[in-house]
C-alpha cells in the first residue's frame, strides 16, 4: 500500500472514529484540533464541569486513538514532514496532507494532522510548525538578548541576528516575535518601557537633541521625558536645552550655580555682582534677577556688589517650636502644608523650614530618604537642604503620597515628624499654615545678603 491509499484509508479510519465519539470528545476536536485558533482547556472545562487537566487528558486519549486507527503511522509522519521548512504554518501541512491523500475535508485533515506531527520531529509553537533546531534557537536567541541588552534594554539588532544560523536568518522576524522582543525605533528591546524608547530616540538621532524633540519622537509629555531622562545614568545633559550619551564624551551641563561657582574661581575669588549675572544670563539663557536671587543665597557672599563663595558655616538654628505647626497627642510635632496642583502633578514640597529638615536628618547642602510609615507602599520621599536653593528646603517624590491619601488642590496635608528619616502623612482640617520663620546665622554681618 503506498503513502496515497495509506492516507485515504486513515480519513476513512478517523471519520469512522469520531463519529462514536462523545459530546465532550467532539468539542476538544472542533475546539482544539479543528479551528485554526484553539481554545483555552479552562474555557472547556468550565462547560462542562471539567478540570483543565481532565480535559488535557481527554485531547492526548483522542490523538492516541486516532494514531492506533492508522497502519503505519510513523512512516506517514515521516512522509508529511520530509522537506518541510524549519518554520512553517500549520495550514500548510494540513493542505499538503489533503494533496497527498486527494481529498479535501478540514473537519478530519486538522485532527490527522496535529496526530501525525505529534510523533515527528518538529514542535507546534502557536500555529507554526517548528523544527528542533529552530526551537533550541528561541532559547539560545532570548540569552543572548539578556546580554547584549544595554541599562534601558536595548539590543543592537544586527548583532543579535548575527547569532542565529545561517538556515535561520530569513525567519529573523519571527524569532523577534518568539522572544518578546519589541522594535524601538532602529533598536530591539527587552520591555516597551519609557526609558528604551527615550535612549533609542537619542541613539537614532546620534547627535545631541532636546527634550522637546524627544516628546515629539516618543510620543510622550515633556514632564515625563524629563524625568525618565534623569533616571538614566548613561545618558547626560550638554547644556540647557540638549541631552547626549556620556559615551559621546562631551561637556556635562551642571547648571546655574556651578556655572557661577566656576567663573567666581576664574576670576580669582571674586567678580562684580553685575558682571556676574550678565554673563550667567547669557550663557543659560536666564534672566538677571533670576542669577542675583542665586547669588543672594549661603551658597555665596555679596559685599559692595562684590560677589565670594561663601565660607562653609551652619546655620544657627531656631528651636522647632517655633516653625511647627503643632504638636498632636502623642507629643509629636507636626508641620501643616497646602496641597497645590502642581504637587500632584509632581512638583516638590518647597520651603520647608531648615529646623524640619534637620530634625528629619538631612545634611546641610545635602538630601535624605524618608520612610512614610503609615503609606508604606508609596514611594519613599525625598528632603533636600541645598544652600543655592531659593526656596529653602524641599520634599520630593510627594506625589504619590498625596494621591493615596486623596488631596486635592487647596486641601492641607500635614506632616508629622516621628524619627530621623520616618514621618507620617495625613489629611488635616483647614487651617491657617503657619508662615516660614527665615533663617538666622552666626551674626547679622555673617548673612549673606550683607
Amino acid at each position: 500500500m503506498n503513502h496515497s491509499d495509506a492516507l485515504f484509508q486513515a480519513y476513512v479510519n478517523v471519520r469512522e472514529l469520531l463519529a462514536k465519539a462523545s459530546d465532550v470528545e467532539l468539542e476538544i476536536v472542533q475546539s482544539r484540533l479543528v479551528y485554526p485558533v484553539k481554545q483555552r482547556l479552562r474555557q472547556i472545562g468550565h462547560r462542562h464541569a471539567l478540570t483543565r487537566e481532565r480535559i488535557r487528558q481527554i485531547e492526548s486519549d483522542l490523538k492516541e486513538r486516532i494514531l492506533h486507527s492508522i497502519d503505519a503511522p510513523e512512516l506517514l509522519s515521516l512522509s508529511l514532514t520530509q522537506a518541510l521548512d524549519e518554520i512553517t504554518h500549520i495550514e500548510n501541512v494540513v493542505e499538503r496532507l489533503e494533496e497527498m491523500a486527494g481529498v479535501a475535508d478540514r473537519q478530519i485533515s486538522r485532527p490527522l494532522a496535529y496526530a501525525l506531527l505529534s510523533i515527528s520531529e518538529y514542535q507546534l509553537l502557536d500555529g507554526s510548525l517548528v523544527s528542533k533546531d529552530a526551537f533550541r534557537a528561541i532559547g539560545a536567541l532570548r540569552s543572548k538578548a539578556l546580554a547584549y541588552a544595554d541599562d534601558c534594554g536595548l539590543i543592537y539588532p544586527p548583532r543579535l541576528k548575527s547569532q542565529l544560523p545561517i538556515n535561520l536568518q530569513n525567519y529573523w522576524p519571527w524569532f523577534i516575535e518568539q522572544c518578546n522582543l519589541h522594535a524601538t525605533f532602529d533598536f530591539l528591546s527587552l520591555r516597551n518601557s519609557n526609558r528604551a524608547r527615550v535612549k533609542a530616540a537619542l541613539l537614532s538621532r546620534n547627535e545631541p537633541i532636546t527634550r522637546p524633540e524627544i516628546a515629539t519622537m516618543c510620543n510622550m509629555s515633556n514632564k515625563v521625558v524629563s524625568a525618565t531622562l534623569s533616571s538614566i545614568k548613561s545618558i547626560k545633559r550638554v547644556d540647557r536645552a540638549r541631552w547626549a550619551l556620556r559615551s559621546w564624551t562631551m561637556h556635562e551641563y551642571k547648571g546655574i550655580v556651578t556655572g557661577m561657582v566656576e567663573m567666581i574661581n576664574q576670576a580669582g575669588g571674586s567678580i562684580k555682582l553685575d558682571e556676574l549675572t550678565n554673563r550667567m544670563a547669557m550663557t543659560y539663557d536666564v534672566t538677571r534677577e533670576s542669577v542675583e536671587s542665586y547669588a543672594h543665597t549661603p551658597k555665596f557672599s555679596v559685599s559692595d556688589r562684590q560677589v565670594r563663595i561663601a565660607e562653609s558655616r551652619p546655620p544657627v538654628l531656631r528651636s522647632l517650636d517655633s516653625v511647627v505647626s503643632g504638636y498632636n497627642t502623642k507629643r509629636l510635632p507636626y508641620w501643616v502644608f497646602a496641597v497645590r496642583a502642581r504637587h500632584l502633578r509632581g512638583f516638590s514640597i518647597v520651603g520647608v523650614p531648615d529646623e524640619v529638615a534637620n530634625f528629619l536628618g538631612c545634611p546641610v547642602d545635602g538630601s535624605t530618604v524618608l520612610k512614610i510609615q503609615n503609606l508604606p507602599d508609596c514611594r519613599d520621599l525625598t528632603i533636600q537642604w541645598k544652600l543655592w536653593s531659593t526656596t529653602k528646603a524641599s520634599i520630593g517624590h510627594i506625589r504619590e503620597a498625596l494621591t493615596a491619601l486623596g488631596l486635592y488642590d487647596n486641601d492641607y496635608c500635614r506632616l508629622t515628624l516621628l524619627a530621623p528619616g520616618l514621618v507620617e502623612l495625613t489629611r488635616e482640617e483647614k487651617t491657617e499654615v503657619k508662615p516660614l520663620a527665615k533663617t538666622i546665622w552666626a551674626s547679622s554681618s555673617d548673612s549673606p545678603a550683607s
